[in-house]
């Protein structure tokens, strides 16, 4: 009797192990809470390529925008801890947007269970290809001049509070305009509708090769590889100004920890692809590959460190 109870309980262990084992048996979906097109979208089509490689099934990118990622984030957040929904998260929906909102339907720091970062990359201001402003000097210059006149369009909470930081480190401020997506944005621009932006190194490089924009400067607190001619924003005059979007892979609270394992293990694989390094680099972003563990350490940080810049900043929250 006790070698059969001794045989079940085996049985009892075991069987979970070997469902983990066949896992993924099916497809995978990444809930992406923006629009397609945007940085976002970019980033986990190409990781998509390269992680149906390591998992051996398809991976489907589920776009499901609004209310600055709010909406995807929490349908993903409320699906089954399975391992088959997965969901991208960045700056405006793992941190800032814990700030930003009052009643959020969903908590970064514990909704989440970590996969891995993914990339991160700067922000690129720009203005029309046609207009006066050649600098951020320039722009500063007319927001003193006609307080609120810079029109700044954002469409993510962290594209909302780094132009509020970057008119606070002007001792200004604009008149900021939300918009549902970026690309939107740059087009709006284009046709003199909204004076300025911070968008994503690729979108904004791409129209600014054409003429259609013209860079000010970048994010970063040192001149960006990609384009060393442009100045940072930080030597254009507003001092110790640095801002870096990052990209991240989680999944809904509760993954079993041979599924999460399963999948960071393919994740930094598909990160230290050679394809994958190269397309991101050409996309102005940086691989970026870590243990799950220090993700969650790093969202955590990221929560307190977007927090102290809305203060700052002075956005209320919604």
């Amino acid at each position: 009797m006790a070698r059969f109870v001794r045989g079940m309980a085996a049985c009892a262990v075991m069987a979970p192990m070997l469902a983990y084992g066949a896992y993924p048996d099916r497809p995978i979906r990444i809930v992406v809470p923006f629009a397609a097109g945007s940085l976002t979208d970019i980033v986990f089509r190409d990781l998509a390529v390269e992680l149906n490689k390591e998992l051996k099934q398809t991976i489907v990118i589920e776009n499901k925008p609004g209310a600055s990622g709010i909406v995807g984030t929490q349908m993903a957040v409320g699906a089954a801890a399975d391992g088959y929904t997965l969901l991208s998260v960045g700056v405006t929906n793992g941190a800032s947007n814990k700030s930003l909102f009052r009643s959020l339907p969903y908590d970064p720091a514990k909704d989440f269970t970590s996969i891995g970062k993914v990339a991160e990359s700067p922000y690129l201001l720009v203005v029309d290809g046609r207009s006066k402003v050649n600098s951020l000097q320039d722009l500063y210059a007319i927001a003193r001049k006609e307080p609120a006149s810079v029109t700044y369009g954002y469409a993510s909470g962290s594209a909302q509070v780094s132009g509020s930081m970057l008119a606070r480190a002007g001792g200004v401020k604009f008149a900021e305009i939300p918009y549902k997506n970026s690309p939107q944005i740059l087009t709006d621009i284009i046709g003199n509708i909204v004076q300025t932006t911070l968008t994503d190194f690729a979108s904004g490089m791409a129209m600014v090769r054409s003429g259609k924009l013209k860079a000010l400067g970048v994010t970063t607190k040192e001149r960006f590889p990609l384009a060393p001619d442009l100045p940072t924003l930080s030597e254009m005059g507003a001092k110790d100004y640095e801002i870096i979007v990052w990209f991240g892979l989680v999944a809904p609270a509760g993954l079993p920890a041979p599924i999460q394992k399963r999948l960071s293990v393919a994740l930094n694989k598909a990160l230290a692809s050679p394809d994958l390094v190269e397309r991101f680099k050409n996309q102005g972003l940086t691989a970026r590959s870590s243990t799950p563990e220090a993700f969650a350490k790093f969202i955590d940080g990221e929560i307190v460190t977007w927090g102290k810049m809305i203060d700052l900043a002075g956005i209320p929250p919604q």
